[in-house]
């Protein structure tokens, strides 16, 4: 195709799956670590978007990372005031949080 555009990670990604998407999976590793409470699936988030997002961006803030999710944009990730991408602030959560064991 010639006129054929290449797509970064980060537009994959929301070609995929969305933020709705990124938003569950996000639910899922926070709550593996102990940070959230329960893990949202992604009818949980589309149908709950207000209260279950909320609740993912505080248990990233646990984790040291300020997150705005957002339906049908990116979500914006920072540490330290300083804008980072999804995989640097996984990388960080996987680095200083360990999973917890299943009960």
């Amino acid at each position: 195709m010639k006129n054929a555009k290449v797509l970064k990670i980060d537009e994959l990604s929301y070609v995929s799956g969305g933020n709705f998407d990124e938003t569950t999976k996000d639910s899922f590793e926070l709550f593996d670590r102990g940070l959230l409470k329960e893990r949202y699936n992604k009818s949980d988030i589309i149908f709950n978007w207000e209260e279950s997002s909320a609740k993912v961006d505080e248990a990233w803030r646990k984790a040291g990372i300020n997150v705005i999710t957002n339906p049908f944009g990116y979500n914006v990730y920072k540490k330290d005031g300083k804008e980072i991408n999804r995989y640097d602030a996984m990388e960080h959560l996987k680095k200083n949080f360990k999973q917890q064991p299943l009960h």
